[in-house]
């Protein structure tokens, strides 16, 4: 079945995600600071009235810091059951139409991202681009914790 995917960078790595579970996209703004946030909340920030915590991607996934000079970057809103997020990203860079079928497994060789995160990749213009499982993004713990900040 064909599906929309948003496609987006961190760092080097390209990821997608099933559109339908993004709310929406917004240029990146500094989250003003919670304290004894988890490590991989970056603040939080209010979007059309609505407190919401922003994690930091790269933070999560245990990835290299890169400058914070990015005109590009971008914190896609997600909705995870009841609770929404910002999840900061470098760049989007388009949106895609595939058939789910061409989804395969994720190559061994991607050990730098927790596997519980990424669910497949798509071989795609010659670059392979990982599929991202949104709803896996934070534990039920962590769901808690972040009602709390919100």
């Amino acid at each position: 079945m064909e599906k929309q995917f948003i496609v987006f960078k961190l760092n080097d790595y390209k990821f997608m995600a099933d559109i339908m579970d993004v709310v929406e996209i917004i240029n990146y703004r500094e989250p003003t600071y919670v304290p004894n946030a988890p490590s991989f909340i970056s603040g939080i920030i209010k979007n059309r009235g609505v407190i919401v915590p922003i994690v930091d991607l790269k933070k999560r996934f245990h990835l290299e810091q890169t400058s914070n000079i990015n005109i590009n970057k971008k914190i896609a809103v997600i909705q995870v059951d009841e609770i929404v997020v910002g999840l900061i990203v470098d760049d989007i860079t388009e949106i895609i139409v595939i058939d789910d079928n061409n989804i395969k497994d994720v190559p061994e060789i991607v050990k730098e991202i927790d596997k519980k995160y990424i669910i497949g990749s798509l071989e795609y213009n010659d670059q392979l681009i990982l599929v991202f499982n949104l709803r896996e993004i934070l534990s039920r713990d962590e769901k808690e914790m972040i009602k709390e900040i919100g």
